[in-house]
């Protein structure tokens, strides 16, 4: 979707919290199956490892930042575990549902298609 609307939109990815982190909320069933057992990180350099090995694992084309210790951009956005947003004219024109389980990629597809 990000190469096919590149010309309506940048698409950038805010790495928050870990959704199921193995000292906070673990699934281990999930977490073990795919390797991504990890502890919530403590410090931002913790964060950014995590980040960082998310982006080489997943070789993520993106352009990713990271939210802050104190999980700011996850709280403003509510966007524990995920979320879609788009911003036009530094405004929200599109907040899809809590992810994974309830945003709409063919909805969030229609919004680009309209701008």
């Amino acid at each position: 979707m990000g190469k096919k609307y590149a010309d309506k939109a940048q698409f950038i990815l805010i790495y928050i919290k870990e959704a199921h982190a193995s000292d906070e909320w673990p699934l281990d069933y999930l977490n073990d199956s795919m390797d991504v057992s990890f502890k919530k990180p403590r410090v931002l350099e913790e964060r950014m490892s995590l980040a960082k090995q998310f982006i080489d694992r997943f070789d993520i084309k993106l352009p990713v930042y990271v939210d802050d210790i104190k999980d700011t951009m996850a709280k403003e956005y509510s966007a524990t575990p995920e979320r879609l947003y788009v911003i036009r004219d530094g405004k929200i024109s599109y907040k899809g549902g809590p992810g994974p389980m309830c945003y709409d990629l063919d909805e969030l597809e229609s919004h680009l298609q309209e701008l």
